[in-house]
């Protein structure tokens, strides 16, 4: 078990820290803790699938490389056959 709400905490004031200048950065990171955060509490949010698109397709358009084994996880336990789509 992980601490769901300290994910959203953290985000949150990440999103805060950022102020009126958002960086795609900290756009990123905060938008991926939510919703791992999310997924951690139900693992089934299949309402979740096309943010999980979004920000895998996100990671690879800035280079974000580091974020990528993580999201593609949560996406293929929530559909295993959704990691193929968005690979093509």
């Amino acid at each position: 078990m992980g601490d769901w709400e300290g994910g959203n905490r953290y985000a949150a004031e990440l999103e805060s820290y950022s102020g009126a200048e958002p960086l795609p950065l900290t756009e990123f990171f905060v938008a991926r803790g939510r919703v791992l955060a999310a997924l951690g509490r139900d693992a089934q949010r299949c309402d979740l699938i096309p943010e999980l698109r979004r920000l895998i397709t996100e990671a690879e358009r800035l280079g974000f490389l580091i974020a990528l084994p993580t999201l593609r996880s949560a996406l293929t336990h929530i559909d295993p056959g959704a990691i193929r789509q968005v690979e093509r």
